[in-house]
């Protein structure tokens, strides 16, 4: 009639439109994986699906990062105040009123950066053992919980890319750009890799 809603069938007329856009994105990928035959589409899909729905938790309050220094920092600038006074004496690794620790030293402005635990043999031989423990455990794991062990981990990173440049460049003496370039891409890219082919190349042959 002439009192009809124009708009009553717009409902029926969207359904039919997304039924034909799935309809062509379903025909489309079918054609892609008749010709490329290497394409693993389920594992794809699965794993596409995992990254969006499966939210991974934060573990910034984990982690002893120093917080990052503005302006500047890291070994991109040039030592200052007594820093140089170092080079006129040789640095003392291992104090020998405690030999415990080791003192450490940033390789471009030899400023003291911390302490770290001097491991004796049995020491770091304990820490082997409590690794295989760990092992033991780890090898029982789906690759779904690996899976997301590396994604908390690629969240930390990607997160505090500053903190972690900044810290590298006064631990190694390299620039931040370096940091950046050598340890957050390679690291970032090494973990895309394994969440996309590390259960591929685990299954047995």
């Amino acid at each position: 009639s002439a009192d009809a809603d124009p708009t009553a069938s717009s409902p029926q007329a969207a359904r039919v439109i997304s039924l034909l856009l799935l309809s062509t994105v379903v025909l489309s990928v079918a054609a892609v994986h008749c010709v490329n035959k290497d394409w693993h589409l389920w594992r794809d899909l699965k794993l596409t699906l995992e990254s969006v729905f499966d939210q991974v938790p934060d573990i910034a309050s984990e982690v002893d990062l120093p917080p990052l220094q503005l302006p500047g920092g890291g070994n991109d600038e040039k030592p200052q105040n007594g820093s140089t006074d170092h080079a006129s004496k040789p640095l003392q690794l291992v104090d020998d009123a405690n030999p415990s620790i080791i003192q450490c030293y940033s390789p471009a402005t030899l400023d003291h950066l911390g302490t770290v635990p001097n491991l004796s043999a049995e020491q770091v031989t304990d820490l082997a053992m409590r690794s295989k423990c760990a092992q033991n455990s780890w090898k029982t794991t789906t690759f779904a919980q690996r899976r997301r062990v590396l994604r908390t981990l690629q969240k930390y990173i990607v997160s505090h890319i500053d903190e972690i440049c900044q810290l590298c460049a006064k631990d190694s003496g390299k620039t931040q750009v370096d940091a950046l370039l050598g340890e957050i891409l390679t690291t970032c890219e090494k973990i895309r890799t394994l969440l996309h082919h590390g259960e591929t190349w685990l299954e047995p042959s």
